[in-house]
């Protein structure tokens, strides 16, 4: 962390007055989104790094706007190498500002997942449902809550699930070399023809898994 940034950081993190206060989250937020990105521009970044990111974001936080926090999680919920601290942190966030990292981060194990969810309860709960996980626990977790949005979305993974797990069956091709008839009688060649100039209306019928989630989960305006 440079002088300028400790300066600031003891800047906005005082004692405030309400006159300053929008002040220092303007500032809170240019801070947390600089650290963030200068951090993730970092190809592998070590420990020292780490625990630079985390010694400036964790006070930033705290003086930080909403749409700042929401920034800071958007841009480190996919990233592996992160300060874990930093991620629970943004994970008990109300869920406008955790859903990314809720959905996303790969340092979020069961056990992390499952004690967000008893901290923050059903919308943190309804966030986690979307993420795809097979632990037991977790998911019984989520359907204790019997709500009809977590057990939609769940049914809709157990579903997406099963029909990718099952293999494709195999076509029957005829052997033609033994056809003793013609194959098409007399006109069909044309009616064929005309058949394959008409509009395919299917194409990219075929939905993906998280798609469908999200149309569900839209149709519900609770969530």
């Amino acid at each position: 962390m440079t002088n300028d940034q400790f300066r600031a950081l003891e800047d906005i993190s005082g004692h405030r007055s309400p006159s300053n206060s929008k002040a220092g989250s303007s500032k809170a937020d240019d801070l947390l989104a600089a650290a963030i990105s200068a951090f993730a521009g970092i190809t592998r970044p070590g420990r020292q790094d780490m625990q630079q990111l985390e010694d400036l974001a964790m006070p930033l936080l705290q003086c930080a706007s909403t749409r700042g926090k929401r920034h800071a999680a958007n841009a480190l919920a996919q990233l592996e190498d992160v300060p874990r601290r930093l991620i629970l942190a943004l994970a008990d966030q109300p869920v406008e500002i955790s859903a990314p990292i809720l959905l996303r981060s790969p340092l979020l194990r069961p056990s992390d997942l499952i004690e967000i969810i008893g901290r923050n309860g059903l919308a943190h709960a309804r966030a986690v449902a979307r993420r795809q996980s097979g632990d037991v626990l977790l998911q019984g977790v989520l359907r204790s809550f019997a709500d009809p949005v977590i057990d939609r979305t769940l049914a809709l993974q157990e579903n997406l699930a099963n029909m990718e797990a099952e293999p494709l069956e195999k076509p029957v091709v005829p052997d033609l070399s033994t056809a003793t008839t013609p194959l098409m009688k007399e006109g069909s060649s044309e009616r064929l023809a005309r058949a394959l100039q008409q509009p395919f209306y299917e194409t990219g019928a075929a939905t993906g898994a998280q798609h469908l989630i999200d149309t569900a989960l839209l149709i519900d305006s609770q969530f």
